[in-house]
């Protein structure tokens, strides 16, 4: 009776030379072989040590393109200096650049769903709808005489900490450019769009007490009898007298 096979994993053989060409008038490449076929993967190597340290690099790469290659032969070979071979890969620098591009923009993406499956502790809402929320609820604020003072802020910044405590990010303390963010779509008048502007509330500063230093400076005023004149301070009286400059006379 028949039995299925539940996995199966091929053996790929590398084939490589058993002798390094130290040979400076050639580039090196990494290539696979179907059939009469040559590809060629990696490259160009100034040496041929080079060409071999990354045949496992250009074997793991074909496979990830295509399944079949785990049946093709690899191995290396040389050009003269020079010859213009577009490779399938790139040398090692650029298929480096671009599985890291490539693992940057699926990080990314994961990052992306994960803060959007992310809600508040109060308002049981996303990072980006409770900054709306905030923004529009300091509106209708201002608006209002009689209800709670708008935010500043530094009070929006604190609460978004509190809203998400698990989430360590630097833009609740950047609320001027997530305003502006905020703004650019309320102009765009974009369908589901905010429809109002938001301004960042400053409290008005309290009033300077009258007193000034030169005041608490001045003599304290004494009081006098009836009809006396009262005691002048050390500047009033500089300013009363009158200074009389003399010339020396010289005699004959």
């Amino acid at each position: 009776m028949p039995r299925a096979i539940a996995a199966y994993q091929h053996h790929v053989a590398i084939t490589q030379p058993p002798q390094i060409d130290h040979d400076p008038g050639r580039d090196f490449y990494v290539t696979v072989r179907r059939e009469k076929r040559t590809g060629w993967l990696l490259g160009p190597y100034a040496t041929h040590q080079e060409a071999i340290d990354n045949l496992s690099r250009g074997l793991k790469l074909a496979i990830e393109a295509d399944p079949w290659a785990a049946f093709d032969a690899f191995g290396t070979c040389s050009l003269p200096v020079g010859t213009k071979v577009k490779t399938v890969f790139g040398n090692t620098e650029q298929s480096n650049a671009k599985e890291a591009m490539t693992m940057a923009k699926k990080e990314a993406v994961e990052k992306k769903d994960r803060v959007a499956k992310l809600v508040g502790k109060t308002l049981k809402l996303p990072i980006g709808k409770t900054w709306h929320r905030l923004f529009e609820d300091n509106i209708q604020r201002m608006k209002s005489k009689d209800g709670p003072l708008p935010r500043t802020d530094a009070e929006i910044t604190a609460f978004l900490q509190k809203e998400f405590p698990g989430r360590e990010s630097k833009v609740f303390a950047t609320v001027s450019l997530v305003r502006g963010r905020y703004n650019r779509e309320v102009k765009a008048g974009e369908l589901g769009a905010p429809k109002h502007v938001s301004i960042a509330y400053k409290p008005e500063k309290a009033s300077k007490p009258a007193k000034t230093a030169k005041a608490e400076k001045a003599a304290p005023k004494v009081p006098t009898a009836k009809g006396e004149a009262p005691a002048a301070s050390e500047g009033e009286v500089r300013k009363r007298v009158k200074v009389v400059k003399r010339t020396p006379k010289v005699e004959a």
